[in-house]
């Protein structure tokens, strides 16, 4: 299949990634693209930048877990797309479009030009590494210095870290080895929200009951405030509410909301009070892979299975 004259932006629905034109109506669903397995943003020229479906190259974790594949840049004019880096398996596009940052072979994240140009390895060993929304930093979640494998280095993973793009210097943010995917930061820089897999306080039996769960640290006091699963009974009689953002969600320009598809589960709204903490969560649809229709007011989002996909308009509260 061809790529050449198809101009939009990459949606992805579980395996499955279409290429459409936003606002198009009917046109929109325009060509599938089986090369593509998540998009991850765009540059500042227009080309989109993605993740190809998984060529088996290498496998992040082992056996069962995620596979690493081409980070591609696709000029939607042409249809030309070029390789950055092979073996990836997480990567972020900057604000301004002109840099990507991605995590991939022998675990490690690295900094890149959108030409190609490898600018930067950030820490030793890392994962899940995102841009704040101002450009100026990268937060990753930081591995063991030591080991091989990445469920190794996983196990004894240092936390979360934020790396300075402009001096190349970076500090811990947390230092929990269960705090794995950054989220972002509120619009002052004042509160930083993770996801993590913390323990809850000991029974008088001694016993430590783990859940998932929302976080966010705040950045003149260095406290830590579990914001959802808080109640460990609940959790434990009624299962786990949703208790994480996709680490890729669509934050509005204040933001204080957070719109995250959370595949099979649906998608949510995370309203935030400013403060550090959650006002409220909902689900709001069905379907994942959301995308802005109107920035701060309404999103896409993909529904149904197989090849009968759809886009469904829903409207931010």
């Amino acid at each position: 299949m061809t790529l050449a004259g198809l101009v939009g932006l990459v949606v992805v629905i579980g395996s499955l990634s279409l290429l459409y034109t936003p606002l198009s109506g009917a046109n929109r669903q325009s060509a599938l693209a089986d090369e593509i397995g998540r998009s991850v943003g765009q540059t500042s020229d227009g080309n989109i930048v993605y993740i190809a479906a998984s060529k088996n190259t290498e496998a992040h974790g082992g056996e069962g877990m995620m596979e690493g594949s081409d980070l591609t840049v696709l000029d939607p004019q042409t249809g030309k797309t070029r390789v950055i880096a092979e073996n990836v398996w997480a990567a972020h596009v900057s604000p301004n479009g002109k840099e990507i940052v991605a995590a991939g072979s022998q675990n490690k994240v690295r900094l890149y030009s959108v030409d190609g140009a490898q600018k930067a390895q950030i820490g030793n060993n890392g994962s899940n590494p995102i841009f704040t929304h101002d450009g100026k930093y990268v937060a990753y979640q930081k591995l063991a210095d030591e080991g091989k494998e990445y469920l190794e280095l996983v196990k004894n993973a240092k936390g979360l870290a934020l790396y300075d793009v402009a001096t190349g210097k970076e500090r811990m943010l947390t230092k929990h080895s269960g705090d794995d995917w950054p989220i972002g930061f509120s619009a002052d820089m004042k509160y930083f929200y993770f996801n993590a897999s913390r323990p809850y306080s000991p029974s008088v039996l001694g016993i430590v009951n783990i859940e998932s769960g929302l976080y966010s640290l705040n950045m003149d006091t260095g406290t830590v405030t579990r914001l959802t699963n808080t109640d460990e009974q609940k959790a434990l009689d009624n299962g786990p509410t949703m208790s994480f953002i996709g680490h890729d969600s669509l934050w509005t320009s204040d933001r204080l909301k957070a719109v995250s598809g959370i595949g099979k589960h649906g998608t949510y709204e995370y309203i935030f009070d400013g403060n550090g903490g959650v006002k409220s969560i909902e689900r709001i649809g069905d379907g994942g892979s959301p995308r802005w229709v109107v920035q701060d007011k309404s999103v896409e989002v993909s529904t149904g299975d197989g090849n009968k996909q759809s886009r469904t308009l829903i409207n931010i509260k």
